[in-house]
């Protein structure tokens, strides 16, 4: 599983003009790639775009930070986290 994780799948995206430049400003900068530029901004945007607290299967497929605050036993107890959210959603 881990080596599915960390093979990248090419894509291609087309960016304005300004917007490439800004990329290679901070690609220089941080002496990354581009695409790891892409890849950390987007990993970012996808936090922030459906919070956690929203969709617990977030959190399964490992898509939180490491020093989030949440249950490390996911894979093993996930139907109980499943339930256990759900419930706490329909009581509100």
């Amino acid at each position: 599983m881990v080596e599915k994780q960390n093979k990248k799948k090419p894509m291609q995206v087309y960016l304005d003009y300004k917007q490439d430049a800004e990329l290679s400003f901070v690609a220089d900068k941080l002496n990354i790639s581009k695409a790891e530029v892409i890849r950390r901004s987007l990993d970012e945007y996808l936090i922030e775009a459906i919070p956690p607290e929203e969709d617990p299967l977030m959190e399964m497929i490992g898509l939180l930070p490491e020093d989030c605050d949440s249950p490390r036993d996911g894979a093993e107890n996930h139907d109980y986290y499943l339930a256990k959210w759900e419930r706490e959603r329909w009581m509100k």
